[in-house]
């Protein structure tokens, strides 16, 4: 049994022991990130679509699940930040832009984080049926999440930046 099987196992068995009394898990559930990201369509197929150390996770770790009651599911996890860009940067984009280039180009970097926000999207079971729960999306706190901080040193997938807009202030997304 590989680690991160073994590691997720012990956290249910310790959850189903009431070991964790005393911890906050926003929503009562814990994600765990997978090694390799999957498109909505990919998770629509449910555990089929799962590749190498994802799929051994999971298929061990349905078992253990199963056996102490509790239920699995796959989704999309969206990491949104929203901020102010690092203004020498934007000062450039921006001259760049007013020069006839194009600001999607050279995205500066994101200087201050005014919001971050995490959602489970596509919630499906591991047969690939949506679960319905009122939701859309599910509202993702850190305390839900193992690794605690997957994104730390990690770039964005997609960025946004909307430059200079006259007497207004330049905003910058990632995602």
């Amino acid at each position: 049994m590989s680690e991160a099987v073994s590691q997720v196992g012990h956290i249910l068995r310790n959850w189903k022991n009431s070991i964790y009394e005393n911890l906050e898990l926003p929503g009562g559930f814990v994600a765990y990130l997978l090694k390799h990201q999957y498109s909505e369509a990919n998770i629509g197929l449910g555990k089929q679509c799962l590749k190498g150390a994802d799929a051994h996770l999971v298929t061990n770790v349905e078992s253990i699940a199963e056996e102490l009651g509790y239920n699995l599911y796959l989704a999309n996890l969206e990491y949104h930040l929203t901020g102010f860009p690092d203004q020498d940067e934007a000062e450039e984009v921006d001259y760049q832009y007013q020069k006839g280039g194009s600001c999607d180009e050279n995205i500066p970097g994101m200087d201050r984080v005014t919001k971050a926000s995490m959602t489970l999207e596509n919630i499906v079971d591991l047969k690939g049926s949506p679960v319905i729960m009122g939701y859309r999306s599910l509202s993702v706190s850190g305390g839900n999440l193992i690794p605690k901080e997957p994104f730390q040193n990690a770039g964005p997938d997609e960025k946004e930046y909307e430059g200079y807009m006259g007497n207004g202030i330049a905003v910058q997304s990632s995602s």
